[in-house]
């Protein structure tokens, strides 16, 4: 039996201004997964779009027939935050899809913020350093790894990168230049320059035998939800491919058929549509849960 309930609004907390706010409609049918069908214009990504990415996965998608992972995103005021699946999200409303699935993250404690760290390959070295030198907002300052972090936390860094012969350069913003604007600027131009691969390494060693073409690795500082939180709220977004989202819980290979995604179909027949769906899938003992992290090797 479809559990069907009236709609009703959820009821959050701003971390901002602390405040509760009523905010955004759920389904009728309340998926047991957290899965929502929604509408496109309701969802903002938290950080900028890769745009290299988005065409491959519309590629991808064009070739496929079902909607495998929905993007985890956060209710804020009266919209979604998308936490992770930012590329989904833009390679959609790109291909112009009305609406969305995805998986809402409610209860905060079974989420955690973590980074990615960026290997830059496919360019020279000391064309790389040359680009960087010559931005505007940034200052870039010969360290050492032992000292680095201490020296981020002390002098306000933004990052560090250690190139592929192990040098390593503190990367700050020049007196009073906005953070986010500096580390925005930096990422953007060795995006554009070269390759970039998320990475959880930062051992030049390790990412060689990885990547033979690698030019340096990137390493970011942990931010919190709030945070993000806070940089949307001020109409900002965060470089791409900064933020690690780690879920418990999360859904994927969830096969849902993209023709009816994208038909006309008005957004309560397409949640008891996702409904009926999953509850399939449930009582034909189809989903399985695994606790341990692992590797996908066809994304």
């Amino acid at each position: 039996m479809n559990k069907k309930r009236k709609k009703h609004s959820i009821i959050i907390c701003d971390p901002v201004a602390g405040q509760s706010l009523d905010i955004l409609v759920e389904p009728e049918y309340e998926n047991p997964l957290g899965l929502a069908v929604v509408q496109l214009k309701k969802v903002f990504p938290h950080e900028h779009i890769d745009p290299r990415r988005v065409e491959n996965l519309i590629e991808k998608i064009n070739h496929s027939e079902v909607f495998t992972n929905p993007p985890i995103v956060v209710p804020f005021k009266d919209y979604y935050v998308v936490l992770d699946g930012a590329t989904r999200f833009s390679a959609f409303k790109k291909m112009g899809y009305p609406h969305i699935i995805v998986q809402v993250l409610k209860d905060k404690n079974k989420f955690k913020l973590d980074t990615w760290f960026h290997a830059i390959r496919k360019i020279d070295t000391d064309v790389l350093l040359n680009l960087l030198n010559e931005l505007p907002l940034i200052t870039m300052v010969k360290s050492d790894l032992n000292t680095v972090q201490a020296e981020m936390v002390e002098h306000g860094g933004l990052c560090y990168i250690q190139t592929v012969d192990k040098t390593i350069y503190r990367i700050q913003p020049k007196p009073e230049v906005n953070h986010l604007d500096a580390l925005n600027e930096l990422t953007a131009i060795y995006i554009k320059a070269g390759h970039v691969s998320r990475t959880l390494h930062d051992d030049i060693d390790i990412l060689l035998n990885e990547f033979p073409d690698l030019t340096g690795v990137v390493v970011f500082p942990v931010f919190t939800l709030e945070q993000v939180l806070q940089i949307i709220e001020a109409g900002n977004v965060m470089p791409a491919g900064i933020t690690r989202s780690i879920i418990s819980g999360r859904v994927m290979r969830l096969n849902a058929d993209f023709e009816y995604l994208k038909s006309d179909r008005d957004i309560d027949e397409k949640n008891k549509w996702l409904y009926d769906l999953v509850m399939e899938k449930l009582s034909k003992d189809q989903t399985r849960y695994y606790a341990e992290p692992i590797y996908l090797m066809d994304e």
